[in-house]
């Protein structure tokens, strides 16, 4: 924010909690467009997954208590839940396969 407020003084800087960026120099190469990045990044509720990831019905109870639906009952919840944990599982085992597969 301190960037911003001293070269944009006329502009109000919105603090954002939990804001991460990257920054760094990418070579473009031939193609002139940048590359795919994709990052795993570890942060709240992680207990609720697999250790790494969130559960995303887990993910739908937090956003709604935190814009203040706290007492709310979600018909199949608990299914999605299982059905998200199974899923997981059954990616997990299909990775290893296939790095099995590819090393013979």
């Amino acid at each position: 924010m301190a960037v911003c407020n001293s070269k944009h003084p006329e502009t109000k800087a919105l603090p954002y909690s939990g804001l991460a960026y990257m920054a760094g120099v990418v070579d473009l190469g031939e193609r002139g467009s940048l590359p795919q990045y994709n990052f795993e990044i570890k942060g709240k509720l992680l207990e609720t997954g697999d250790g790494v990831d969130v559960n995303p019905a887990d993910y739908i109870v937090h956003v709604l208590k935190s814009i203040g639906i706290d007492d709310v009952n979600i018909d199949g919840l608990e299914h999605y839940r299982n059905i998200a944990r199974q899923l997981t599982y059954l990616l997990v085992l299909h990775q290893i396969a296939e790095v099995q597969r590819l090393k013979l």
